[in-house]
């Protein structure tokens, strides 16, 4: 199976809420589906970054 990893992934604040994060986002998934990939994993202690996972449809298996 491929792997796929990114270390950090994030936009400056003048560019929040302009779509720029969610294109990221699907086009990183988009990449990795390609690639054969099965899972996406994130880690943030961010709430901001896990209410925007959140609204792209990623759910939370783990919170500590």
């Amino acid at each position: 199976m491929a792997g796929c990893t990114s270390r950090f992934c994030g936009s400056e604040r003048g560019y929040k809420g302009r779509g720029h994060g969610g294109g990221l986002i699907q086009r990183a998934t988009d990449i990795a589906i390609r690639r054969g990939c099965h899972n996406i994993w994130l880690d943030t202690s961010n709430r901001s970054a896990k209410a925007f996972y959140d609204h792209l449809g990623f759910t939370s298996f783990a919170e500590l």
